[in-house]
């Protein structure tokens, strides 16, 4: 956020709470889906980025943002974080963002996965 967005909200709404899109994606991963299974990995998919995230024991155990290019960038982040964890055989991805199952992206992830879901969406 550039430095004027952010005095020009401060002074117009000084009591306004100015948080990272991460961590709303780490609270509503937490609320809404299955935490406690170490081989879970979540995954936020933007215009031009991913945000990967797992939790270990209920804290967050990996959290890091991508940049791509293409969907060959994404499995690629998507496989060395995985392999990185430990759960390259066992990754069970949860997926939110710009995609859906009739997605050419998610037939893509979906090859190397043990599961692939749709994130449910908090209403809340």
């Amino acid at each position: 956020m550039k430095n004027e967005t952010l005095k020009f909200i401060r002074f117009n709404m000084p009591s306004a709470d100015i948080i990272h899109q991460s961590l709303l994606f780490i609270k509503a991963c937490y609320i809404s889906q299955n935490v406690h299974a170490e081989t879970n990995v979540f995954i936020q998919i933007n215009n031009d980025s991913i945000d990967l995230l797992q939790f270990k024991n209920d804290q967050v155990n990996f959290c890091n943002n991508f940049k791509f290019d293409n969907h060959t960038d994404i499995v690629y982040y998507l496989l060395a974080v995985a392999e990185e964890l430990g759960i390259s055989g066992d990754l069970n991805l949860i997926v939110y963002g710009e995609i859906d199952s009739n997605n050419s992206l998610f037939a893509l992830i979906e090859k190397y996965c043990k599961s692939m879901q749709l994130g449910k969406r908090n209403t809340r």
